[in-house]
């Protein structure tokens, strides 16, 4: 899989490895250089496929032990491996009963993994990652077990057309902010569920505690970014993009680092604004 995203190149890369110590299923990378038939082909990053061969692995379980779907609600929420029946009966559930009463919401957490969903979509906000929750988004279970999130794709969050104080919050908890709701209706109707609402508040502040202070992400920036920068003026000569490494490192320092610098203060903010101005 080529890097991609912005100029920087390694805004997945860099997401992917600052949540590795989360309960999360991920794609994990190796930089390469690669040539074709001898030309030169520059850096590209070898990805793990999220798919039922994925979790084959990861879990030691043969493929058909999986239901793997496609959480884009404009191609109907297409199964990609097994079936998606199952999950297209849970997102009729949620629209046709009110998730602030206690039994549906015992129902449903008796479906989706609450704790992954939680962090899942935690990540998804922190990053700001603005190509999701309609694009991006694969859902899977274990035969009889509860659905969970898979990782992957965060090159369109940091500051890609963004900025630190982009409110995720408001993107995904108003219904027309967002050009297709459907996509945002689990959040949204879970979101209306006090308990559900004080455990998403509490962990999100968990994980930004944890995992998203500077102290931390920043060493991690610049450790993937070191392998890269070996290698990048080869690979700006071959490919022009990044224009240059001048382009590259502005983009790294402008876009990632500033992010994480700043965007706990303005993530916290955008929590409170909408809990205070949203009648849940």
């Amino acid at each position: 899989q080529e890097s991609g995203g912005g100029q920087a190149l390694i805004e997945d890369v860099v997401a992917q490895e600052i949540v590795r110590d989360i309960n999360i299923e991920r794609q994990r990378c190796q930089p390469v250089i690669v040539f074709i038939n001898g030309e030169y082909w520059g850096m590209h990053n070898i990805r793990d496929r999220m798919d039922e061969d994925y979790l084959s692995y990861v879990f030691d379980l043969h493929k058909d032990s999986f239901d793997l779907i496609d959480g884009n609600p404009t191609v109907g929420y297409k199964a990609i491996h097994g079936s998606n029946a199952d999950y297209i009966k849970i997102i009729d559930f949620v629209k046709k009963n009110k998730l602030d009463n206690s039994i549906n919401y015992n129902l449903l957490c008796k479906e989706i993994d609450i704790e992954n969903f939680i962090d899942y979509y935690s990540i998804e906000i922190f990053f700001a990652n603005h190509d999701w929750p309609v694009h991006n988004i694969k859902v899977y279970r274990k035969k009889d077990g509860k659905w969970r999130f898979l990782l992957y794709d965060l090159d369109g969050g940091f500051t890609n057309k963004r900025d630190h104080s982009y409110n995720m919050f408001e993107r995904i908890s108003i219904e027309d902010k967002y050009p297709n709701p459907e996509a945002t209706i689990l959040f949204r109707s879970l979101m209306r569920n006090k308990t559900f609402r004080d455990q998403f508040i509490s962990r999100y502040k968990e994980i930004l505690s944890l995992y998203m202070q500077p102290e931390r992400t920043i060493p991690i920036v610049d450790s993937i970014s070191n392998v890269y920068r070996m290698n990048m003026q080869s690979h700006v000569n071959r490919w022009r993009y990044p224009w240059t490494i001048n382009h590259w490192e502005r983009d790294i320092n402008k876009n990632i680092k500033d992010f994480l610098e700043n965007r706990e203060k303005s993530t916290l903010e955008n929590l409170d604004k909408i809990i205070k101005d949203k009648d849940f």
